[in-house]
Order: structure tokens, then C-alpha cells, then sequence
């Protein structure tokens, strides 16, 4: 017996790949009852036009609209109406494995975590050949990864408490890692059965991005120093990213990863160097978005 869920998409400029999104979600194989409610957040383009179309198409769809741009408010107001107690939170411009809602519930259901997520797979289409390389590896990821994952809301809630706080900080850079460090080691899995396909960052991307990331470890150092003091070890250490590459198969797509490791490691090392010579109070200006990524894929 499949109980109720709720899917929460934050939604902010996303007119280009928004439909798409909402169709994989649409289809997926999950039995329950599911509502699937957007928050179009600070949009400045068709992103609420296009949903509000979406929901009279399918009556579990509802849309929520907010001036305040930031994912982290539209979390907090997508958790508020969420009416389920199984709540999967799910980017706006990815598509889905058939199957992914139900295998994280099902995870969610039987090893008694807190939260559950996905493996991410880049869609490669016509990209360049740094662009390819430097895509983040398909495989396990080390935190939440925000484009789908799930996770049962009185267990989080407790855990939120246990760490004082009653919803996500609203000036939150990197949420998901904020997220993961709040559920803790041990309390969520990385499921490999689901699927979240993505379109990546291009490689000239690439550096912008490092800084958002910079900047969203920094401030999680600086205003949360207990919660990243307990953090678990994310999957950066040498060993793991060592097995990663053994899984390849072939030598050039060996090298290929090789390549894109260290590349991504030049640009990581030279963004943490600038931020921490920065002086920013306002953490919203850490928030950087990747035009490349909203690239619509087929659902």
C-alpha cells in the first residue's frame, strides 16, 4: 500500500525546460496518490504562465507564486503546503528515470533514513570536449543532491529541531549541503537504481560556479561552524575519487575523467583563494545560475 507523497519544485526563470520537468514527473510510475506543487520564485519570464498552463492540464499540479526570489523561501513555503509527510523536492529544469519517485519512497520506506537521493547523469548532446570532461562524473554523489531527492518530514523535523532550527535559513548558498549536514551521516542513501538526468554547465561556466560553491562553504564555515563542524567526509577524498575512476571502462575515457578531475580541482583551488580574500554580508550575492543548464531535455 503506496500512502499519499508531495513533489516540490522551486521554480526561478525556468520557461525553457519547466514543462518538460513537470511531464517526467507526471509520468512517473510511483501508485499513490501524488500533488505536485510549484513555486515560481522572483520570475521574471513565462516560468508561472507556463506551470498555471501545466495545472489545468493535470489537476494534481498547483501553483504557488512569490516576489521573494531564493530556493531557500521557496523551500520553506513548498514544506509549509506540502500536505504529505513523504516529500521529494525536485529542480526544475531535469527530467527523470520512470521509476525514481518510487524507488526513493520505497528506500525511504524500508531502511527507516531520513532522507534519500539520486546519482545524477549528464546528457552530453553536441557538448565540447572541456564541457564533457569537466561534467561532474555519473556515479554515488557525496551530499542531498538537489535535483531529486526525497525525505520523510517528521524525521527531518525532529532532526531540524535537535539543531534549532524550524525551517532553512532563507540567506543559504549551497541549501543542499546545508541540508545535508543538518540530516546528518548515517541518515540518508544514495540510491543508484533512480535517475536524474541533467544538462550541464559549460566549461566557460566553470569557474562561476566554483565560486558559488566557495562561497557557500564559506559562509557554512563562518554562520554554521557547529553544523559544518560535525559534517561527514563528502565524496572528495582521493581514495573514492580513485574508484571512481577504476570504474571506467577503456583508457581514453580514463583520461578523459583524469583530465576533468584535475581541471575541476584547478578551478576549485583558485575560487576558494579569491572568496577567501572577499568581504561579502550579503550571502544572496553567493548565488550564481548557469545558462547552460537550461537547455530543455526530452522527458
Amino acid at each position: 500500500m503506496y500512502g499519499p507523497i508531495s513533489i516540490c519544485v522551486p521554480a526561478f526563470n525556468e520557461e525553457k525546460t519547466i514543462s518538460n520537468t513537470l511531464e517526467s514527473l507526471v509520468g512517473q510510475t510511483f501508485p499513490g496518490k501524488t500533488e505536485i506543487l510549484i513555486c515560481a520564485n522572483g520570475c521574471t519570464d513565462r516560468t508561472g504562465e507556463i506551470a498555471t498552463q501545466m495545472s489545468v492540464k493535470y489537476n494534481n499540479i498547483t501553483v504557488i507564486s512569490t516576489p521573494q526570489k531564493g530556493k531557500p523561501n521557496a523551500w520553506n513555503i513548498l514544506r509549509r503546503k506540502a500536505s504529505s509527510n513523504y516529500i521529494f523536492f525536485a529542480d526544475a529544469d531535469v527530467v527523470f528515470s520512470g521509476d525514481a519517485i518510487q524507488i526513493l519512497y520505497d528506500t525511504l520506506q524500508t531502511e527507516g533514513v531520513i532522507a534519500a537521493t539520486v546519482p545524477l547523469v549528464p546528457v552530453m548532446d553536441n557538448r565540447t570536449f572541456l564541457t564533457r570532461v569537466m561534467a561532474p562524473p555519473p556515479g554515488n554523489p557525496g551530499c542531498l543532491v538537489g535535483a531529486l531527492y526525497g525525505f520523510a518530514n517528521d524525521r527531518l523535523e525532529e532532526r531540524m529541531h535537535s539543531c534549532g532550527f524550524y525551517k532553512m535559513p532563507e540567506d543559504i548558498i549551497c541549501e543542499d549541503s546545508w541540508l545535508t549536514l543538518v540530516v546528518g551521516k548515517g541518515n540518508w542513501k544514495a540510491v543508484p537504481g533512480a535517475k536524474v538526468y541533467f544538462s550541464p554547465y559549460e566549461w566557460t561556466e566553470s569557474f562561476k560556479m566554483s565560486e558559488r560553491a566557495a562561497r557557500g562553504i564559506r559562509q557554512l564555515k563562518r554562520d554554521y561552524s557547529i553544523l559544518f563542524a560535525q559534517r561527514e567526509e563528502f565524496a572528495h577524498g582521493l581514495a573514492r575519487k580513485y574508484a571512481k575512476l577504476m570504474e571506467v571502462e577503456g583508457s581514453i575515457p580514463k583520461i578523459e575523467r583524469l583530465i576533468g578531475y584535475l581541471l575541476r580541482q584547478i578551478m576549485q583551488k583558485a575560487a576558494h583563494t579569491i572568496v577567501a580574500k572577499e568581504h561579502f554580508e550579503n550571502a544572496l550575492s553567493g548565488w550564481e545560475t548557469s545558462d547552460a543548464s537550461k537547455r530543455p531535455l526530452p522527458h
